[in-house]
């Protein structure tokens, strides 16, 4: 016999998270049940289902128009960062994403550093183009602005 589940997760050649599937009873009930992959398909955890995947949509909607702004204002604007700089010209610590990352925290933009693409260390006082790939698939471009100090 068999019988209609939820699949909570992933399941290798049975299907993804949230889809209903027809599988044996036995499977279900000794196996997906216990393991917590999958539960019985009802009009209550279908109607629950479909409510979870609505307020993921919804958030995700929300998170990429935030995003999209956070990218229009971001795009262009000049960082300047103040730095210890040796009489060679040189900095004594280089400018990390961390260290963009804080300042544009400072500035009032919330931004993670693992999203700024710095080609290679800034070592040097001087201007400096910096990517940022957003989530979404969306970048920005940023002007950091090293001067010594």
């Amino acid at each position: 016999m068999k019988i209609k589940i939820i699949l909570l997760q992933n399941v290798p050649d049975l299907g993804d998270k949230d889809d209903v599937v027809e599988v044996a009873e036995g499977h279900a009930r000794n196996f997906l049940i216990p393991k917590g992959l999958g539960i019985l398909a009802t009009p209550d955890t279908l109607r629950a289902r479909d409510e979870r995947k609505a307020a993921a949509v919804h958030t995700a909607e929300t998170e990429l128009k935030h995003v999209q702004k956070l990218a229009e204002q971001l795009d262009g604007i000049d960082v300047i960062i103040e730095a210890k700089v040796s009489e060679e010209g040189t900095l004594y610590a280089a400018v990390t994403q961390e260290r963009i990352a804080k300042e544009l925290s400072v500035m009032g933009y919330s931004v993670d550093a693992t999203w700024i693409l710095v080609p290679e260390a800034i070592k040097e006082e001087g201007e400096y183009d910096v990517q940022l790939h957003l989530p979404h698939g969306l970048e920005a471009i940023i002007k950091v602005i090293i001067k010594g100090v």
